[in-house]
């Protein structure tokens, strides 16, 4: 499934390049605050991701078929970092032995590769909404972590949790305040919603296990949007 999504972007980024020949192709770069929500931003041991606001990049290469409508093809990374402290004190919580916890962590990496079609409402010359809606592919890596522990009796000076990886079908619903300076140049404020639910693997003293985890969250910032020829 996840294969087959691929091969359609990569034939339909192919598509774009060729039809930039006669078609008006417009290219958007653009970096974002990104903010999670719901359980992936939540303190639940057992189902969250004790995420915090982070940083998004991205790009897209959107081709008008016309006026109003246009295809979107849609590259973003987006970073979470983890809050540590809320994590080290539901760690503790839960383990009696457990007196303190200090840890280290990298941020969740996230990468979505998606397509969809946007919408031109026009407000004025200069000045126009678009909203979008795309459908593609997310892939996950959980963060690095080191934890320093402090136990009532005896337990390790350290332990590790490696980084797992997953891909999933990913969601991506918004929209673009676009200002165009000129025919070539434009630039916009974006906002959008991005969810995907992914499957991560990981090897425990029982075996290996899996840890299903909502993946939400939203984007906004600003862009440079340049139109091709």
């Amino acid at each position: 499934m996840i294969k087959k999504t691929i091969i359609i972007f990569l034939l339909v980024l192919i598509n774009f390049s060729i039809s930039a020949q006669s078609e008006n192709l417009s290219i958007s770069i653009r970096s974002n605050l990104s903010s999670p929500w719901g359980e992936y931003a939540g303190n639940d041991i057992d189902k969250s991701c004790f995420t915090l606001h982070g940083v998004s990049f991205g790009s897209e290469l959107t081709w008008h078929i016309n006026q109003k409508i246009g295809l979107v093809l849609d590259f973003n990374q987006t970073f979470h970092p983890v809050n540590t402290s809320e994590l080290g004190t539901a760690m503790v919580n839960e383990d009696n032995l457990l007196l303190d916890l200090y840890i280290r962590s990298e941020a969740y990496s996230l990468s979505t590769t998606l397509l969809g079609t946007n919408y031109r409402i026009k407000i004025n010359e200069k000045l126009s909404v678009n909203p979008k809606i795309l459908i593609g592919v997310m892939y996950g890596k959980t963060p690095y972590q080191l934890f320093f522990p402090e136990y009532y009796l005896y337990g390790p000076s350290y332990f590790t949790i490696t980084s797992s990886k997953a891909y999933g079908l990913a969601f991506k619903g918004g929209a673009n305040l676009i200002y165009a300076f000129n025919n070539y140049v434009a630039m916009d404020l974006n906002f959008d919603l991005t969810y995907s639910k992914l499957k991560f693997g990981f090897y425990e003293y029982s075996g290996h296990v899996y840890r299903i985890r909502n993946i939400l969250f939203t984007n906004i910032g600003v862009g440079l949007i340049l139109k091709v020829f």
